[in-house]
């Protein structure tokens, strides 16, 4: 009975050490997962947030930038506008095998409507257009200067009359 135990104990430590660690690009790869809201008030003063869930991978690991630069961007498909970055921390390099994978929960600030006759953003009249719809892009670029794949966001609404 002892040697069962010592056999299938011995069996588990080398299943466990003869398990190779992940084989992720050098290149990050970003997937959506989730948006915590669908629906905004409009608002050019960043009155309200969403919180943006990705999930992430990079083989060598070096997902965000020193020096504070922004290394998730976004671009929004309503008007191709780039005009919400987010700095990832830095994540330590921990030794030679530096895969990581991991989610990012990121704020995406509401913006302003678009309407479609006037270009006036938050302070045109919505009377006739109560609610507007924006998807972003988002994509990441590691301090490689690798850039990710790009994904889509779930459609926003957003309440446009004040």
């Amino acid at each position: 009975m002892k040697a069962l135990k010592y056999t299938l104990f011995l069996s588990i430590a080398m299943f466990i050490a003869c398990t190779k660690p992940p084989d992720y690009s050098d290149t990050p790869e970003i997937a959506f997962i989730s948006l915590s809201e669908t629906t905004m008030t409009q608002g050019s003063q960043n009155e309200e947030f969403i919180t943006l869930t990705i999930s992430f991978t990079d083989g060598d690991g070096d997902i965000g930038i020193d020096g504070g630069e922004p290394s998730v961007y976004f671009k929004d498909l309503r008007d191709g506008s780039e005009f919400i970055t987010f700095v990832a921390p830095v994540v330590p390099e921990q030794g030679v095998g530096n895969g990581i994978s991991g989610e990012m929960y990121i704020k995406v600030n509401t913006t302003c409507c678009i309407h479609p006759n006037q270009n006036d953003g938050c302070n045109s009249d919505f009377s006739d257009y109560p609610i507007d719809s924006l998807i972003y892009e988002v994509y990441i670029i590691d301090r490689s200067g690798n850039k990710s794949n790009v994904i889509e966001t779930a459609p926003i609404t957003l309440l446009c009359e004040n």
